[in-house]
């Protein structure tokens, strides 16, 4: 006989338990997030501070033509590597809290006695995982575009190339969260779906730069023509190289639909 708990109050219950990982993930991007866009302002507003005389204002003009075109990367993590990275581990930390129970027999056990069906209980561990992140990230961007325009960077076009790379980092998230999982799933011990995780990650994107490679050392003649095409064709089926220019466009204001699009499929 299932349970007839509903999946609000599991997914609830599954957060409290991971509480320590929900708090970790609001305090890494709170700091990296309008912690250090504030820091970031606040440093390159006091530089233009300095200047005196009629070039104050010329300075003062750069500045905040900058940081506009700085502002998105604050949100995406194009601005700065600790974010970046914040991101990956968050997604990593999600993955294996929740679906590293199948690598222990006694939890496994455990977890498949209790009257709930396993496709509730996947979806349960999914969603709170997907929550620890979405919610802090969600509410540090908010943080950071309230202190966009308290220091009168945000117009229109930042607010939209904002909500891009905001985007962007969760499109981002899901990439590397999805290879965890699917990592995780296919291994039985942790350390094994890590280094499977980096595998599912990168491979593609070895494969595919190693093909022009293998063209140059095995045919003399080979020009190099399809280069391009190679490269972006190891970005779009890699994860990392898809969250790399992810992270990377949606910060520079210049992802498109179709890059978005790549990104979902992918993940």
């Amino acid at each position: 006989m299932t349970s007839k708990i509903s999946y609000i109050k599991l997914i609830r219950a599954d957060i409290r338990h991971r509480g320590w990982l929900a708090a970790l993930t609001g305090i890494g991007l709170f700091l990296g997030m309008p912690v250090f866009a504030l820091l970031d302002i606040d440093s390159r507003s006091g530089a233009t501070a300095a200047v005196d005389g009629s070039a104050a204002a010329d300075a003062k003009l750069y500045m905040l033509e900058q940081l506009r075109g700085r502002f998105p990367g604050f949100i995406s993590g194009s601005a700065m590597q600790y974010l970046a990275a914040a991101i990956v581990i968050c997604a990593v930390l999600c993955a294996l809290t929740g679906f590293g129970y199948i690598h222990s027999k006694e939890k496994l056990d455990f977890y498949h006695a209790l009257p709930v069906k396993r496709v509730q209980w996947f979806t349960v561990r999914y969603v709170s995982g997907l929550l620890i992140f979405l919610a802090p990230y969600v509410i540090c961007s908010g943080l950071v575009v309230a202190v966009g325009g308290a220091n009168g960077i945000l117009n229109g076009e930042v607010a939209a190339e904002s909500a891009v790379a905001m985007l962007g980092g969760i499109l981002g998230f899901l990439l590397i969260y999805h290879t965890c999982i699917l990592a995780v799933s296919l291994t039985g011990q942790t350390v094994t779906g890590l280094l499977a995780s980096l595998v599912i990650a990168v491979y593609p994107a070895v494969v595919a730069y190693m093909y022009p490679a293998l063209q140059g050392t095995f045919f003399e003649t080979y020009t190099g023509v399809g280069g391009d095409i190679t490269a972006d064709l190891a970005e779009r089926l890699s994860p990392a190289g898809m969250f790399v220019r992810l992270t990377e466009a949606s910060g520079a204001g210049v992802a498109g639909a179709g890059m978005f699009v790549s990104a979902a499929v992918l993940a």
